[in-house]
């Protein structure tokens, strides 16, 4: 899941069958956000 600095959620993703994933970002506006998975939340800065 992927949420915005005020919390909201504003994407959700699948979770990847590997160590790697692919995230489509296209139509985010610019700023910070937070991905959060099964491992720990990872910050995330879109420009």
């Amino acid at each position: 899941m992927l949420s915005d600095a005020l919390g909201r959620t504003m994407r959700h993703y699948l979770s990847p069958a590997g160590p790697e994933a692919i995230l489509d970002l296209r139509g985010l506006p610019a700023g910070l956000y937070l991905l959060r998975g099964a491992g720990p939340a990872l910050r995330l800065a879109v420009e």
